[in-house]
């Protein structure tokens, strides 16, 4: 039975949301073949939500088709319970969101009764703005004495950037604070590092990252930090790999082929797995046990279907220590 509950302390009004869906044996249904973020199709894996006046979740669709969803099942509030408010009444307006943005609908969706209710078509379109600049990790800003061979690492971009289109980071490295004259200027996926090797003895190094996402654009970069290598040291000509790196697949998007890369810093088993937007497993390209260094597999993909896929990698090295980093794909035909 639905009952508003209104607790005013302090001038705050607050109103209790239910966490989650609550079937019912009342609903309706909608549903779209033209939804939107910034004017692109909503991808494939987005989690598109209905929500009563009250704010109570009532109904969730995850998107299999870019653009489509439904049927979403709107449930209805249960009368015959006491003291729990499961969803909608005769008369509500509906809203919606998409993986938490608020979503601007194409007609009004009021909320009719039913075992099922009405059949309505509502096209949503929501806007994202660009993602806030990465945070820096390491070295440290103004780090002293670092390896000539070292790893750069930032924060992941918050929600919903990774889980809503495709986020890929850019990382310049450049021996003046201009970025006039740089050593890299990186495009890479998922991963939340750059491996960085061959830089020159007793040198000052800049460095910077911004997000590009593909619905929402670029981030402005990060502040610039500053790092500068040791003084002396004797040049390897075959470093090993000072830490675990996936590195962004290529081309991406692609079709039929990509590449994928990656390092080993120790020996150990390896297995790189690809997974659609389900969670189901649809290929395993490496699973075998191989030695410390740079390695490159490819993934056909020429009888899997078009959308985003999530490829895994995972090692338990010789030392016990464990590595899985993960990135997306996306395979457009």
């Amino acid at each position: 039975m639905k009952i508003l509950w209104l607790v005013l302390l302090a001038g705050v009004l607050n109103v209790h949301a239910t966490a989650q869906v609550q079937p019912t044996n009342v609903w309706m249904d909608c549903f779209s073949q033209a939804s939107t973020v910034n004017g692109q199709a909503v991808p494939i894996g987005a989690l598109v939500q209905a929500y009563d006046p009250q704010g109570v979740l009532c109904g969730e669709y995850r998107v299999q088709t870019a653009g489509w969803y439904g049927y979403l099942h709107v449930y209805g509030d249960d009368a015959t319970t006491t003291g729990i408010d499961e969803g909608a009444v005769n008369g509500d307006t509906i809203t919606f969101r998409i993986e938490g943005l608020a979503a601007l609908a194409s007609a009004n969706a009021v909320w009719t009764s039913g075992n099922p209710g009405a059949l309505l078509e509502v096209h949503l379109h929501a806007n994202l703005s660009a993602p806030p600049p990465p945070q820096l990790i390491s070295p440290a800003d103004g780090a002293t004495e670092t390896p000539r061979a070292t790893v750069l690492r930032w924060a992941l971009a918050p929600e919903p950037y990774p889980s809503l289109g495709v986020l890929m980071h850019r990382v310049q490295v450049a021996t003046d604070s201009a970025f006039g004259s740089m050593l890299a200027d990186s495009l890479i996926g998922t991963a939340d590092s750059l491996h960085v090797s061959g830089l020159a003895i007793g040198t000052l190094y800049h460095w910077r990252v911004r997000y590009e996402h593909d619905l929402a654009g670029p981030s402005v970069y990060s502040a610039v930090r500053w790092f500068a290598t040791v003084t002396t040291g004797i040049e390897d000509g075959s470093p090993t790999p000072v830490g675990f790196e996936l590195r962004e697949n290529y081309p991406n998007p692609f079709n039929p082929e990509t590449k994928i890369e990656y390092r080993m810093k120790e020996g150990g088993w390896v297995k790189v797995s690809v997974f659609d937007v389900l969670g189901r497993e649809v290929a395993v390209l490496v699973d075998e046990e191989q030695p410390a260094g740079d390695y490159r597999t490819t993934w056909n993909a020429s009888t899997m279907p078009s959308g985003v896929y999530l490829c895994r990698v995972t090692s338990l090295g010789i030392s016990g220590l464990r590595f899985e980093a993960a990135m997306r794909m996306v395979l457009m035909r």
